[in-house]
């Protein structure tokens, strides 16, 4: 890592970053400086959101979650495996239609808690930028590391599928629907992992996301200045994917590589958002193969979003490329998220990484 990117890192894990602060604004300014020194054209672009569906989001689905397992229970309980079955996949879809909608560009519409973010974009060269390098610059804490939400998540789901299963098997007339239980219990722990999670500002950020931020700075850096690319630091992805998704609404669709968590432990990760996505995945493959780096594809997961999601969604063919571990998610949102972990050598890599990415779409048809 250059002497540049190491005093970036320390400057804008200094202070904690949430999203309508001053310490966000200023680092905002700073990386707009950097960037107009590196000949790029640098606008603010600022917004309004609802920060309701962010605060109040995983901890609605968590306790819908623990409701609807607790009915589907009773409901087993009085009328046999037939009707529970019916319960437990109506309560799937009840939950995978509130997930989907809390992390919905329509969810940051609702008029109740209004909050104002800013993006900073800047573009560089000649024409339309053929590729976008985002990174998302604000940071948040909570009561508990991302893993245990992440595992909240994922208990949650188990314990759907064990109700559907349990119930499946009743109907058949094999018997085992009265362990339904184990689902309930199973769901409320999960559920409240989810439900007591908080949002607040005691993480200064380094891994979440400033070394995602000075990774992009540092590849765009390395391109040609004459390439025609873009820079996108996004505001509110802690509350909701907001700055993205407000950013890709105003926009034709493109080609974006996000840029979110980049450790100096763990797998490098390109993370797939939609179909679209595949041919954008597998650039990022072969261009980590030319630099021998080991990379796995994979799909992001539950109980976790990132800004390549709310692109992907609105269209785009966007990837987010990542190098993180368990250790890394223990750290995550929590006051342990510190710069003193951090040697650099990750940031280094995935910089390499994007700036090979990038030369290879800029070679792409228009």
């Amino acid at each position: 890592m250059t002497a540049a990117d190491v005093v970036l890192l320390r400057a804008l894990a200094a202070r904690p970053r949430l999203t309508g602060t001053d310490d966000l604004a200023s680092a905002r300014l700073h990386c707009a400086s950097l960037l107009r020194g590196m000949g790029f054209a640098v606008r603010e672009r600022p917004f309004t959101y609802s920060a309701l569906p962010a605060r109040c989001g995983m901890p609605a689905v968590g306790l819908a979650s623990i409701a609807l397992l607790g009915a589907t229970l009773t409901v087993a309980r009085a009328r046999g495996p037939g009707w529970a079955l019916a319960a437990a996949a109506t309560g799937v879809l009840l939950l995978a239609g509130l997930a989907r909608w809390l992390s919905s560009a329509w969810a940051l519409r609702v008029p109740a808690a209004r909050a104002r973010g800013v993006n900073l974009e800047a573009t560089r060269g000649d024409g339309a930028p053929d590729l976008w390098l985002v990174a998302h610059l604000d940071s948040k804490s909570q009561r508990y590391p991302l893993a245990l939400r992440a595992a909240g998540a994922s208990l949650t789901i188990a314990a759907w599928i064990v109700a559907i299963s349990l119930s499946a098997v009743g109907v058949a007339g094999i018997g085992g629907w009265r362990l339904l239980w184990i689902s309930w219990a199973v769901g409320a722990v999960g559920g409240a992992l989810l439900l007591f999670v908080g949002t607040g500002n005691d993480s200064l950020g380094a891994v979440d996301n400033a070394s995602g931020v000075v990774a992009v700075l540092s590849a765009a850096r390395r391109l040609d200045p004459r390439m025609a690319v873009g820079v996108l630091l996004t505001d509110a992805e802690e509350m909701g994917l907001a700055g993205a998704h407000e950013w890709a609404a105003s926009r034709a669709a493109g080609t974006a590589i996000n840029c979110d968590t980049v450790d100096d432990r763990g797998a490098y990760a390109v993370l797939g958002s939609g179909r679209r996505s595949a041919a954008l995945a597998a650039a990022v493959e072969r261009a980590a193969h030319t630099l021998a780096l080991p990379l796995a594809v994979r799909r992001l997961p539950a109980g976790i979003l990132t800004d390549g999601v709310a692109l992907a969604r609105a269209g785009w063919r966007a990837v987010t490329v990542s190098r993180a571990g368990v250790a890394t998610l223990l750290r995550i949102h929590t006051r342990r998220d510190v710069v003193g972990p951090l040697d650099g050598t990750g940031i280094e890599t995935v910089a390499a990484l994007l700036a090979a990415t990038a030369n290879e779409v800029h070679r792409w048809p228009s």
